[in-house]
């Protein structure tokens, strides 16, 4: 009956034992699966931190391009302005100069009044100085006809 018992607990046990195997088994299966998982999971993080490392790379390229464009704007604005000075000043410079051809026209048309008068005068001159050349021719006629009486 011992033998019996002890046979019976053995075989119990040897159930317990391949009972234990299969689990150990099965865990062991599991562990495999988890192993790889890791693996997996491990190999695709590793390609994220590669593809953020990329666009990190390509962001830092993006900002260092954007810099050089804004610097660009700044550069054009500047020179925008000065343009834009330099046109009021040439605005301001034609504005004077505007001016001083109108002036230069009135003064123009003051002379050419004066040389219309000096014109009339002059004209004016001239007939009297005609009238009076005929006047003396006149009167040198008169001498000489005189002169040729009193020879006589």
């Amino acid at each position: 009956e011992k033998i019996a018992l002890l046979q019976q607990e053995t075989k119990e046990k040897e159930e317990k034992i391949t009972s234990l195997r299969q689990e150990n088994l099965e865990k062991e299966e599991k562990i495999a699966s988890l192993w790889q998982e890791t693996k997996e999971r491990e190999a695709k993080v590793a390609l994220l931190v590669e593809e953020n490392q990329e666009k990190g790379e390509k962001l830092l390229a993006l900002s260092i391009e954007l810099q050089g464009e804004k610097e660009t704007v700044t550069s054009l604005q500047q020179e925008t302005q000065e343009k834009e000075k330099k046109i009021v000043s040439l605005s301001e410079e034609l504005e004077s100069e505007k001016e001083t051809v109108t002036s230069l026209q009135l003064e123009i048309q003051e002379k050419e009044k004066k040389i219309v008068s000096l014109s009339h005068e002059l004209e004016s001159e001239k007939e009297v100085v005609t009238t009076t050349q005929l006047e003396v021719q006149e009167k040198e006629k008169r001498i000489v006809s005189l002169s040729h009486e009193l020879e006589r």
